[in-house]
């Protein structure tokens, strides 16, 4: 975290103040305020209370996840009155412009897509700054991992994974794309197909369903071409990882609600009758 003023060097520990922050979001967990102590040599205020200080916080995305999603709400508050207590927000270093930040309300949103194999690490600095004479200011850094596209292995067949996106600039037939999925190593085809034309991608598994246990991740190679008479064709790389499912969701059951024998003579250690149970989905 750093706290200071912009334009001015000199610091006034006896007359310092707070903007403080804090995460509005769901998606975050642990500290929920943070704030930093800053010159502030004209103005009078107390101090800001605030607890569970951090200097970074760490978000993971979805890469599948929509443009335009709000990721998370910065909120900052300063207690000096006018001007001086306007809070704006805007965001600082990081070589991509995937995230932007409603100077006023503060909401984090994705600007662009996102690519893991691009990039799997944003990394920038959210500044909270009032609008006062000179501005003061307060930062965090803030890093958001990309995560590979991740599906319940219980999908069904033909449900939409994701889209991959491809552009060409030249024109006419040269500028139409083909999607495709390169076979496997072992000369095989992944359990998904895609859309030729849109590069939306489904789940093509007809006999057999996907299974966690059987394998968790799959690393597919998807090649894009146009239809230029020299084709030319680049891949890229789409890793979707199943996630295991709770299979256990039903009680055993008794197949017979009541059982009837009827024994003979006085002879001990004699088998009367034998009870099953058995799974819900395997009683009949």
């Amino acid at each position: 975290m750093y706290g200071g003023r912009e334009g001015l060097s000199d610091f006034s520990p006896d007359n310092a103040s707070n903007i403080a922050m804090r995460w509005l979001s769901g998606i975050l967990t642990g500290a929920q305020g943070l704030g930093k102590r800053m010159s502030n040599s004209l103005k009078d205020q107390q101090p800001l209370k605030y607890c569970n200080f951090q200097h970074w916080y760490r978000l993971h995305v979805s890469e599948d996840t929509k443009v335009g999603t709000v990721l998370l709400k910065l909120t900052a508050t300063d207690d000096d009155g006018g001007d001086n207590a306007r809070i704006g927000y805007r965001l600082a270093g990081g070589d991509e412009d995937h995230v932007k930040i409603d100077e006023k309300t503060g909401e984090l949103t994705l600007a662009r897509p996102l690519d893991r194999e691009a990039n799997s690490v944003l990394r920038h600095a959210v500044i909270a700054f009032d609008h006062g004479a000179p501005s003061q200011i307060s930062a965090v850094n803030l890093t958001i991992e990309v995560d590979d596209v991740r599906i319940p292995e219980d999908y069904p067949d033909g449900a939409l994974v994701g889209c991959v996106a491809a552009t060409d600039p030249d024109v006419g037939a040269n500028a139409r794309l083909r999607f495709s999925i390169e076979p496997e190593e072992n000369g095989l085809s992944p359990p998904f197909k895609i859309d030729h034309r849109t590069g939306c991608v489904f789940i093509h598994s007809p006999h057999q369903p996907l299974d966690f246990q059987r394998r968790s991740l799959y690393n597919m190679t998807i090649d894009v071409a146009d239809n230029g008479e020299v084709v030319l064709s680049t891949t890229c790389s789409l890793v979707v990882e199943l996630e295991d499912v709770d299979e256990n969701l039903h009680p055993p059951e008794f197949g017979d609600v009541a059982l009837e024998a009827s024994v003979y003579g006085k002879d001990l250690n004699l088998v009367i009758c034998t009870v099953c149970m058995l799974p819900v989905k395997y009683s009949t």
